[in-house]
Order: structure tokens, then C-alpha cells, then sequence
């Protein structure tokens, strides 16, 4: 962690790749603002846009996007909806209300592999990992 960036606690820390964070939430690449799920204790790695320099900050550990934040797909992906039928999600879809692991009231948030998040009206769950690699943020 660079030492001039952790003046507030986990929220203001800079990051370095292959560095090991201390806590789990999302972070962000500082030139792309492509975001990341990582556990306490994972190692950080390259930018998946390959950005040249490499410096991540955390972004939230509550394992969601800000309120009103939307995302649009860049590349489509599979998901489930609540009934567990299968569906692409397009190129150009516009994602909101972004959270991941599971959803079920009372109980903790624990798989960061699992992403939820709505589209075209209904909610759709996925992989963590696709849903941050294949968006970007609008809004």
C-alpha cells in the first residue's frame, strides 16, 4: 500500500498489483474504473483492460455499487434469472442495483464469485468476475 494514500483507512488506500489487501469489498483500477472483487488476503492483479499503471484503490467493502450507479455490457454474458432460466445479457444492456454475493435477507454476503443485479425489469444473478470484466461504468 502506498503510504501517502491510506490517510482515512481502507477507503483512501492506493494499491499496487500483486500487492495482498487487507480487506474484502471491490476495488477499482484508478484509470479505467474497471472494479474488481477480491477477499481479505487475495493478491491484486494486472488490470484486466491492461492499463500501464497498475494502481487499484478500494472501492467498497459492503460488496456493492453506489446507489444509482449503471453499468452498460461491453461484452454479453450469461446469467440466470429467479426462475433459473438462462439468458444473454446483450452488448449496450444497462445494469443497476449491482451487489455481489447472495442475496437472501439475514444472511451474510460470503460468495464474491456470485453477482446479482437488474435488467430489463426482471433480477438476474451471474458470475462476480464477468459482470466486472465485461462492463463499465455510465452513470
Amino acid at each position: 500500500m502506498f503510504p501517502w494514500g491510506n490517510w482515512g483507512g481502507a477507503l483512501e488506500a492506493l494499491y499496487k498489483v500483486r500487492e495482498q489487501v487487507l480487506h474484502s469489498g471491490l476495488y477499482r483500477c484508478t484509470t479505467c474504473g474497471v472494479m474488481i472483487p477480491l477477499n481479505a488476503g487475495e493478491t491484486l492483479p494486472a488490470c484486466p483492460s491492461r492499463c500501464a499503471d497498475g494502481i487499484w484503490s478500494f472501492f467498497n467493502e459492503k460488496w456493492s455499487t453506489p446507489p444509482g450507479e449503471i453499468r452498460e455490457t461491453a461484452e454479453s454474458f450469461p446469467a440466470h434469472n429467479l426462475s433459473g432460466d438462462p439468458r444473454q445479457i446483450p452488448v449496450g444492456a444497462r445494469l443497476t442495483e449491482v451487489h455481489i454475493g447472495p442475496e437472501h435477507q439475514g444472511l451474510p454476503r460470503t460468495d464474491p464469485n456470485l453477482a446479482a443485479f437488474h435488467f430489463d425489469g426482471q433480477v438476474y444473478f451471474g458470475s462476480a468476475a464477468e459482470l466486472f470484466h465485461k462492463t463499465r461504468v455510465i452513470r
